[in-house]
């Protein structure tokens, strides 16, 4: 589904980084400062995918351009960190504030666009912040705690486990929030398909008639009355302009009947 092409994006989020953190798992700290670098760029990449799949699911911006500009200051300082002067914590501070901010770029263009008109929604975005607050946190610790406690060996401490054991927890909470919403969103869109007709939006004739039924057996109303219209001279329109011409004719009348209607009246075609 075209719409859900930005899932493609997240799923990239998630498989890009899982190659290095699965290496790293398996080095030491002196292979850690050889690939540091490389494994930064997976980290990087996986960090801004993400946010690029939330941008375009809500219709904000991941701004490349200056995420392309974060990573390379990064980058390089990574790789003074581990060639030149071999840090091992400023290379993990520098790395998860790299990422917090890729991750919060596209925070400030959703909350202008988007509506989240669904309590799924609400926790989703809520997720992503957890996602983000995170990133944030464990730069923070990286900062006050890890310089005199992650021993000889980084990805043997409890530190790496607990880091781990944290990330995955909601990265997983996240993932599964996601994919309710795509559900709902699929469902939603199925549903669309089989209850509306495909040029002008409005119910089509099966769904009229279940919903005009539901109405019929329910509570009773004061009265009810029915609208049946046509459009004059429709077949001159298509041998005028075409066809083309004649399904904009129609659209325009189905807009304009469904906004002046009331929200529980039903308009179909």
């Amino acid at each position: 589904m075209r719409e859900q092409r930005y899932l493609l994006w997240i799923a990239a989020g998630y498989i890009v980084p899982a190659f290095p953190l699965a290496a790293q798992s398996l080095m030491g700290n002196a292979q850690l400062a050889d690939w540091a670098v490389l494994a930064g760029g997976f980290y990087l990449a996986g960090a801004w995918a993400i946010s690029r799949g939330m941008a375009v699911r809500y219709g904000g911006r991941a701004h490349p351009g200056l995420a392309a500009g974060m990573a390379a200051v990064t980058l390089a300082l990574l790789y003074y960190y581990s060639q030149v002067s071999d840090q091992l914590w400023l290379r993990m501070l520098i790395l998860n504030a790299g990422m917090f901010g890729l991750q919060v770029l596209p925070v400030r263009s959703i909350l202008r666009v988007a509506a989240f008109s669904h309590r799924l929604e609400c926790w989703l975005w809520g997720s992503y912040l957890l996602l983000i607050a995170y990133a944030l946190i464990r730069t923070m610790v990286v900062a006050a705690l890890l310089p005199a406690a992650h021993g000889d060996e980084l990805t043997r401490s409890g530190w790496w486990v607990l880091m781990l054991a944290a990330n995955m927890v909601i990265s997983l909470g996240y993932l599964l929030i996601l994919l309710a919403c795509t559900v709902r969103e699929t469902l939603q869109t199925l549903r669309n398909e089989r209850d509306r007709d495909a040029l002008t939006g409005l119910l089509n004739r099966r769904s009229f008639v279940e919903f005009a039924q539901q109405r019929l057996r329910g509570p009773k109303s004061p009265g009810w009355a029915l609208l049946v219209c046509d459009v004059d001279h429709f077949k001159a329109v298509n041998d005028a302009w075409g066809h083309a011409a004649g399904d904009r004719v129609l659209q325009i009348v189905g807009q304009t009947l469904q906004q002046q209607v009331r929200e529980d009246d039903l308009v179909a075609r």
